[in-house]
């Protein structure tokens, strides 16, 4: 879902799992969200994180937690700011791992500026 926009240097799809960067820039990228095992799970059970930009893994964003228990609970966050060069460019949050499931997630993209060419 969609909560605010503002301009159309980032778009979003409601309802699709990717964030489009339409302006070259430096964008900072925030995630949280709410993890679980679901019942039934063999334990010890994994579940991985990351940001991906062009289908690549974006540096300082994997995260993960192991569940123990069925009522183990786990917050995944990460921030990293991404330069975009090339547009447009699209942004994935990537989920790994068996027997789990995830609430409560917020992913924020905010432009910071620059024209991407800088390194």
């Amino acid at each position: 879902r969609n909560a605010v926009s503002s301009g159309d240097a980032v778009t979003h799809t409601q309802n699709s799992g990717s964030i489009v960067i339409q302006e070259p820039g430096f964008y900072e990228v925030s995630f949280h969200g709410t993890f679980g095992s679901v019942s039934g799970a063999d334990f010890p059970s994994t579940v991985s994180v990351y940001l991906e930009q062009q289908g690549q893994v974006v540096p300082g964003t994997n995260v993960q937690h192991t569940f123990h228990t069925t009522s183990d609970t786990s917050g995944l966050s990460f921030s990293q700011i991404v330069n975009v060069s090339e547009v447009p460019a699209t942004l994935e949050i990537i989920g790994q791992g068996t027997d789990w499931f995830y609430s409560g997630i917020t992913l924020t993209v905010n432009r910071l500026g620059g024209d991407g060419t800088e390194s």
